[in-house]
């Protein structure tokens, strides 16, 4: 889904200069060739820091929670983090410099480039895997200013010799240059944020789904029970902030042998990974009542069960993920134990089936 909202952003982006070109019946030159090279540039730039990965976020609450306002004293980047963070922002300031250089000094040089920079970082919020913070604003600016000062640098150095034409030739000689840019960077932003939420409504359900189906509800998780003659169809889901429903599995119970059963993690989706809800749940069928047994790590918890459907979470649902491995669907090597038994107290021997059915 990224890649549609990375077209959509190119179609504005390349399209309102081809625009441009052909209603001033532009001829294509240097300073053309630099344009593009920068909106190129600027379409990675966007690829590379908001659409690396297709993880976007509806709980921006939850994701504001974790901002960091404090400069540099919540700094746990590496070096390499540092230096690429301001490396990939240095043409940034390079570009912007030689297209606005006859409007731009070094404070309005700051000026954009710190309002650039929070832009980029308030993006962000929508992102599943990033954090808003005030360190990386910074370091962004810095990129930016290196790049400006590149720029005047080598301006100062070719007016020596004579040759700053070739830059000035670069330069944007519209006074309509600076509105042109805010409103390009106004249509990313719109655009951007639509792509999310179309991307978001295109992966997750209405309520209305649900409107007839019988339910299980555990706080913001709803398991949805479908009862047939020979099985059972179990579709896990959570509801998000815009009353949606992300859906987190779908599984289906031969109930040819009993009882069965299926373990399953309960994790909140679109929320940051220091601030999520973490648990399991075991769903199963038994004819008969029994207890069921839960150990981890040496943490036992107990409950009794009525004969039928049963659902069990573990632990309570909280908001400090106290267990990162428990279940793995791919590693049976868990630290997981799950023992069931009878009223008399002996153990039965119940065998763990889950079978994932098509999305």
């Amino acid at each position: 889904m990224n890649y549609l909202i990375l077209f959509s952003l190119a179609i504005i982006i390349f399209g309102s200069r081809f625009y441009y070109i052909l209603r001033n019946k532009i001829k294509f030159n240097m300073k053309e060739f630099f344009i593009f090279s920068f909106l190129f540039y600027l379409l990675l730039f966007i690829q590379v820091t908001l659409l690396k990965d297709e993880e976007f976020t509806l709980s921006l609450k939850s994701m504001i929670k974790q901002a960091q306002f404090i400069p540099f004293l919540t700094l746990n980047n590496s070096y390499k983090e540092i230096i690429k963070k301001i490396f990939i922002t240095i043409p940034f300031g390079f570009f912007i410099s030689a297209i606005l250089s006859t409007n731009l000094n070094y404070k309005k040089l700051f000026q954009y480039g710190f309002l650039i920079s929070f832009i980029i970082e308030t993006l962000k919020l929508f992102k599943l895997n990033e954090t808003w913070s005030i360190n990386h604003i910074l370091l962004i600016t810095t990129g930016f200013l290196i790049g400006g000062f590149i720029y005047q640098i080598g301006y100062k150095l070719l007016k020596i010799v004579n040759k700053q034409t070739w830059l000035d030739k670069l330069t944007d000689s519209n006074s309509q240059s600076l509105k042109k840019t805010c409103k390009l960077i106004c249509s990313l932003i719109i655009v951007y944020i639509l792509g999310i939420y179309a991307s978001l409504i295109y992966e997750t359900y209405p309520l209305s789904i649900l409107d007839r189906a019988k339910i299980i509800q555990i706080d913001n998780f709803k398991i949805e029970i479908e009862e047939k003659l020979t099985h059972l169809n179990i579709k896990g889901y959570y509801e998000t902030n815009f009353n949606r429903l992300k859906r987190l599995y779908v599984a289906k119970f031969d109930l040819d042998e009993e009882p069965i059963y299926g373990v399953y993690i309960l994790d909140e989706p679109y929320k940051s990974q220091t601030d999520i809800s973490y648990g399991i749940l075991v769903i199963g069928w038994t004819n008969t009542p029994m207890n069921i047994e839960i150990d981890y790590e040496n943490q036992i918890y107990k409950k009794q069960l009525n004969a039928g459907l049963f659902t069990v979470t573990y632990p309570q649902i909280v908001n400090n993920r106290p267990i990162l491995d428990i279940y793995n669907k791919s590693n049976s090597n868990h630290n997981l134990s799950i023992t069931f038994y009878d009223e008399s107290g002996n153990v039965i021997d119940i065998p763990y089936y889950k079978e994932t059915l098509d999305q």
